[in-house]
């Protein structure tokens, strides 16, 4: 974005309203709905009261992923009697989200593309990376993205409210989600 004459312009960003956290969440769901299958013998992918609590538990998860490499899910009275109590390691989160994080890959070079047509205009550079929304605390989106800007470390913003964004005074950035 841009600061002119009291005035902030994004001049590039990119977002899929179909894309996001939940997808991810998903993803951890769906490979414990199978390892119950495996372990237990028990189908809950019809069933929508063990779904939600599995849901839950998947999101916190993912959370917890965030700040730490291992976490347990713990689903008492899952089904039939069967309680969850599995390990998840950060690894095999981002394996079973491989197509994901480079889903998000795709998504800054789109808003870069974007940005870098509106800076070329009017001879700006790039000096700040914004990422916007909770799942930009992912370790492996946070370190794709600084890759992608050759180390550059960027800043996020979990919830997006306009008079915060104000507030940081970021010169000329660029915001991706």
């Amino acid at each position: 974005m841009t600061f002119v004459d009291g005035v902030y312009e994004f001049l590039g960003s990119h977002h899929d309203p179909f894309f996001g956290g939940h997808d991810f969440d998903r993803r951890i769901m769906d490979y414990f709905v199978t390892l119950i299958r495996e372990k237990h013998g028990k189908d809950i992918s019809n069933d929508s009261a063990a779904l939600g609590k599995l849901s839950m538990s998947c999101e916190d998860a993912k959370k917890t992923l965030s700040d730490q490499d291992r976490v347990r899910v713990i689903v008492e009275s899952l089904v039939d009697g069967v309680d969850l109590s599995e390990p998840l390691m950060r690894a095999k989160f981002e394996e079973l989200n491989h197509d994901l994080f480079l889903k998000v890959v795709e998504m800054v070079r789109t808003a870069v593309s974007r940005a870098e047509e509106r800076m070329m205009d009017n001879k700006l550079v790039m000096d700040e990376v914004v990422l916007i929304g909770g799942s930009t605390v992912i370790p492996k989106v946070r370190e794709l993205v600084k890759d992608y800007f050759g180390g550059k470390e960027p800043h996020h913003i979990l919830k997006l409210n306009s008079d915060e964004v104000c507030c940081h005074h970021l010169n000329k950035s660029f915001q991706a989600s």
